[in-house]
């Protein structure tokens, strides 16, 4: 499953698969907004995979390729890329902790103002878009 990459950098293309199947998660939980309970616990599953995938492979990656990154003068766009996804994740983690705590006191699932739900998921997409900007201007430029 090498797209662009040698051996060594897989786990970048591995991370580039988990963020489609995210973002396809994302929009298949909008999707079910009639339905609260499948729509927070879909949106908990994702926002805690995205949190993995932050700790495990983006965040050890950006200090193993620091170096490399700022080369090729793409110091702006990754930092861009990882302030937008941060605060997704940051907004995502208080609907997640506030979905859960409802589920657990059996109350309304009620978790937020619908505007800070439409933030998140914007926020997510934008980071999503540039993450995927980065994945091929990194790859055609700076691995090439």
């Amino acid at each position: 499953m090498i797209f662009f990459s040698n051996a060594l950098n897989v786990m970048f293309d591995i991370n580039f698969v988990i963020q489609i199947a995210l973002i396809a998660l994302l929009i298949f939980g909008d999707i079910q907004k009639p339905n609260r309970r499948r729509h927070g616990t879909i949106m908990v599953i994702a926002t805690i995979v995205n949190l993995a995938t932050l700790a495990i492979i983006m965040l050890p990656a950006l200090f193993i390729k620091w170096s490399l990154i700022e080369l090729h003068n793409l110091t702006a766009m990754i930092l861009i890329h990882a302030i937008v996804g941060g605060i997704a994740i940051v907004i995502g983690l208080v609907f997640s902790i506030r979905f859960l705590i409802f589920l657990s006191r059996n109350k309304d699932l009620n978790c937020g103002p619908k505007m800070g739900m439409r933030i998140v998921n914007l926020t997510w997409l934008v980071s999503f878009v540039l993450g995927l900007i980065f994945y091929f201007v990194f790859y055609t430029t700076a691995i090439a």
